[in-house]
């Protein structure tokens, strides 16, 4: 086994290396503090650094094998998903001037952690003689599609003071200053971890960046790979990593400063872990609804997918004072943001934060709904988000709260008030074409719960078919709210009716919604008597004795003035209504649908089931719905 830092560097024929091979290198690289002789060149000292304990192995800087630069990606890992979801993820690259193929000149990851500062590896920049001979990219993910456009200069390389390569790699951690912040003020920065986050053993995490595979090729499209911290901040020993004690050649592994993740691959003694070029990206962790940097890849064992030997990182925590010297306002707390724009949307709220115009970035905001304290999170200094899992009838109002490394603000007054099932709904089911009369009903229905689909597919409506009586019960008592009713009831033909119906329809009958004894479960509904049961919902209330439709005089006496009801209320636009004729599923989704508007059913909480209505005509045995 070979320990070697994890830096893909350029071969030693570029310009860049006879730069970084020449002593005046080390007063180029911008310090926070005094720069010392220990800040020096990685390609420069990797044999001597080498000879003593594997005298018989020319090691090289992970990278480069001495002929040909090594590969880039996470070992054991998979490409990431589109849209890119590291928008913060930073690929170091060699000036255009020098290499212009993204490809070629990729050598380390970085994270962008405010619009002008990216967090690295100290052993991916002390070699360089100059700023200017890096750049960088943000957020592209596949490293042949970066152009001229996307490359940023960078104007200062600032390495820790105390980095030394010589003792196992100690205090890797450096900052590139960008020429241009403005560039990245809509971007999403990437949170620091919390201080208080020890890593612990078994902390799940994520390693990301355009480090070797397993098969030694040099994909050029980001990689991400799920991991696990391999030991705790107070262990002295990381599995089979080399020690203070029983170092091998320079590096040694000490937990104040670094952790050492991996994850095992299952019936593999592989694991998931970065491996050359993927030097300065970030370790991941989930903080507050997102991902915070909690390392940054560093050193290794050669080969880097072995369980035993697991991949080494920056702790972050342990340089925090050292970040906020050098970036101050990143420390600083967000001002109160403003108040949060909200918009419904089927049955969800969209929320959108805006840039601050005053005081520090944030990093995210916590978006909550009140009441019930719902929450997302908006990765960045801007953007949006998603409330789910509210009630489509509550009315809420929505405050967010900005963080940075500085802290948490005030939260915002709050958004104006929003009920997520006011908005344009989209039908879940494939059956019911977008933009016909019964989408957004049967949209709401299936929101509500008051439908399921049809035939045990969530997917499938069939709004052709006819509804059956018991089927209707059920649907008009889920509208109510599933109020609860004495059963047995005394119907002649309980028996026959369907167990999802029995409650519902015990409902009705008590309720006086239906005075039919026996009910008929199984015949089909006519519009008429569809008419009846959601007038009588609403408490039979007066209605127009006439209503002008050319077929109002074949409208059964019981059913009149609720078919005139529905035509007054805009429930019913047909002409003529055709009130002998069987219901199906669609025009029983938009009665029901517009009946709930009417209601207020939509917007408030549900009606309580009306008082019994007056005896009326028993309604004849008809034409069903689940």
């Amino acid at each position: 086994m070979v320990a070697v830092l994890m830096a893909l560097i350029p071969a030693v024929s570029s310009p860049i290396d006879a730069k970084a091979t020449s002593p005046a290198q080390t007063s180029a690289v911008q310090s926070s503090a005094v720069q010392t002789s220990a800040v020096q060149t990685i390609a420069a000292q990797t044999s001597a650094v080498h000879a003593g304990t594997h005298a018989s192995t020319t090691v090289h800087p992970e990278g480069h094998d001495g002929n040909h630069p090594v590969t880039p990606q996470v070992v054991n890992g998979e490409p990431v998903a589109s849209p890119m979801p590291y928008p913060w993820m930073v690929a170091l690259l060699q000036t255009a001037t020098i290499q212009p193929n993204a490809v070629l000149g990729q050598f380390c990851g970085g994270a962008l952690i405010a619009p002008g500062w990216v967090l690295t590896a100290a052993h991916c920049v002390d070699f360089w003689a100059q700023p200017s001979d890096i750049e960088i990219a943000v957020g592209q993910p596949n490293l042949e599609l970066i152009t001229s456009a996307d490359r940023q200069a960078v104007t200062a390389i600032i390495v820790r003071s105390d980095w030394n390569p010589t003792v196992s790699a100690s205090n890797d951690i450096a900052l590139l200053q960008l020429a241009d912040p403005s560039r990245n003020t809509s971007v999403p920065m990437l949170a620091l971890v919390d201080a208080a986050n020890t890593l612990t053993v078994g902390t799940p995490a994520r390693v990301v960046g355009w480090g070797q595979i397993e098969d030694g090729t040099r994909p050029s499209y980001l990689r991400q790979g799920d991991v696990e911290v391999a030991a705790g901040p107070d262990s002295p020993t990381c599995r089979s990593m080399p020690t203070p004690e029983a170092p091998e050649g320079i590096f040694f592994y000490l937990p104040a400063t670094m952790v050492c993740i991996n994850g095992p691959v299952p019936g593999s003694p592989k694991t998931v872990s970065s491996c050359f070029g993927d030097s300065g990206g970030p370790l991941l962790v989930a903080q507050n609804g997102g991902w915070a940097v909690a390392g940054l890849s560093s050193w290794a064992e050669d080969p880097c997918d072995l369980f035993e030997y697991p991949g080494v990182f920056t702790r972050v925590t342990a340089y925090l004072d050292w970040i906020a010297g050098q970036i101050p306002e990143l420390f600083v707390a967000p001002n109160t943001p403003t108040a949060p724009a909200v918009v419904p949307a089927n049955g969800s709220v969209a929320v959108t934060v805006t840039m601050p115009t005053t005081g520090t970035l944030p990093t995210s905001h916590v978006v909550t709904a009140a009441p019930g304290g719902a929450s997302c999170v908006v990765s960045g200094a801007a953007g949006a988000c998603e409330l789910t899992g509210l009630d489509p009838l509550e009315t809420y109002t929505v405050s967010a709260v900005a963080s940075n490394a500085g802290g948490p603000s005030v939260a915002s007054l709050p958004s104006t008030q929003v009920t997520p099932g006011a908005g344009p709904l989209q039908s879940p089911f494939a059956d019911v074409p977008d933009g016909s009369y019964f989408a957004q009903p049967t949209a709401m229905l299936a929101l509500r719960g008051i439908t399921t689909g049809w035939g045990g597919s969530s997917t499938s409506y069939n709004p052709t078919e006819l509804v059956t009586r018991a089927q209707m019960a059920a649907l008009l008592w889920r509208t109510a709210g599933s109020p609860p009713a004495p059963t047995p009831c005394g119907l002649i033909d309980e028996a026959a009716i369907p167990a999802y119906a029995s409650e519902a329809t015990c409902w009705l009958a008590d309720s006086g919604i239906t005075t039919n004894n026996p009910f008929g479960p199984d015949g089909l509904v006519t519009r008429a008597q569809m008419a009846t049961f959601l007038w009588r919902m609403a408490g039979s209330p007066p209605s127009p004795s006439s209503c002008g439709l050319l077929d109002e005089a074949t409208i059964p006496t019981f059913a009149r003035p609720a078919v005139c009801w529905l035509v007054a209320e805009g429930i019913t636009t047909l002409n003529p209504y055709r009130p002998n004729d069987a219901a199906n599923r669609a025009q029983m989704s938009a009665f029901i649908y517009r009946f709930g508007g009417v209601e207020n059913l939509w917007v408030a909480a549900p009606v309580n089931p009306p008082a019994p209505p007056s005896a009326g005509t028993t309604l004849s045995s008809a034409p069903t719905v689940r």
